[in-house]
């Protein structure tokens, strides 16, 4: 099963509930890995990903970076191997230091958030379903 066929299986899920959050854990747990940005974003320019304020932005500082956190060593080290390039390399390396870690989780608490990607995964994948059907629909004649 490919990371796209694990991303439209989930949120075919989420849209046929009444309420698409939270995702029980075993589902989200089962997605092979679908947290890479260029996975996910293929189309965006890892220069200014996350400088838009939109999609992309929630999803590095609710989800990326609370996963990121809780990845081993390892784990970090197979994430940023699989960068497809060094400007998604430099981007992973941009924000996960140590200081955006602890501002992303300061905000989090400040605001009674938790600082889990799993709480905040089912309105995302909502959010992202909508803009990529937005985004093929600008490319369909």
């Amino acid at each position: 099963m490919t990371i796209k066929d694990s991303i439209r299986a989930l949120v075919e899920k989420l849209f046929a509930r009444k309420r698409p959050h939270p995702l029980p854990v075993h589902e989200i747990e089962n997605i092979p890995d679908p947290f890479a940005p260029w996975e996910l974003f293929p189309h965006k320019d890892p220069d200014i990903f996350r400088c838009t304020q939109g999609l992309e932005e929630f999803w590095s500082d609710h989800i990326f970076l609370p996963y990121w956190s809780q990845l081993s060593e390892k784990e970090r080290n197979d994430l940023k191997r699989r960068a497809p390039s060094k400007a998604w390399l430099d981007w992973v390396e941009r924000v996960t230091t140590q200081e955006d870690l602890l501002a992303i989780r300061a905000f989090h608490k400040r605001h009674g958030l938790p600082f889990d990607y799993r709480f905040y995964l089912g309105d995302f994948m909502l959010s992202y379903a909508r803009d990529v059907q937005h985004f093929q629909d600008k490319r369909r004649p």
